[in-house]
């Protein structure tokens, strides 16, 4: 939990700090202490970044923050699970041995995650991402599935950029 003295400075941080608990609260399948560090983390971010003079309210501005860091945080646990998971869902069988140390919201992400992926990208192109992420060589993923490496760079780098790269 956040120890502020509550001194001037640090009052608005204080008189928001339920701002942070509400919104942290959206994100239902991540572990509520962290998802309440990350809306605390944005509220820090949205007072140090202030500008009165903008004519928007403090708790407009940090509402946009704070969802701001939670949904980059969101999206960092997302790919830190697939990057984890090292094999594609073959049953439960690989699924046992791999949720040692992942939590059931992990396990859940990662299908999730793999799932709004393949819908936008394709199954060819996820499978291509899950390689490299496992230690696999643009080249070797070239000659495996038969395109160039600059086409499997492309790939990742589009697929990146748009899960905000880590």
């Amino acid at each position: 939990m956040l120890n502020f003295n509550a001194n001037k400075n640090n009052q608005m941080i204080l008189d928001h700090i339920q701002l942070a608990k509400t919104l942290s609260k959206r994100f239902q399948n991540l572990p509520y202490e962290d998802r309440f560090q990350e809306a605390c983390l944005g509220l820090v971010k949205a007072y140090r970044s202030f500008e009165p003079k903008k004519n928007v309210s403090f708790g407009s501005y940090a509402k946009t923050v704070i969802m701001n860091q939670l949904k980059q945080y969101y999206k960092r646990e997302k790919m830190r699970v697939l990057f984890i998971i090292q094999e594609k869902d073959n049953g439960d069988s690989n699924l046992k041995k791999y949720k040692q140390g992942l939590s059931d919201y992990s396990i859940q992400n990662y299908f999730e995650l793999k799932q709004d992926l393949e819908k936008q990208f394709g199954n060819t192109k996820v499978e291509i991402l899950i390689k490299i992420a496992n230690g696999r060589t643009q080249e070797e993923c070239s000659r495996e599935f038969g395109v160039s490496q600059p086409t499997i760079s492309r790939i990742i780098k589009q697929i990146r950029e748009l899960l905000g790269e880590i």
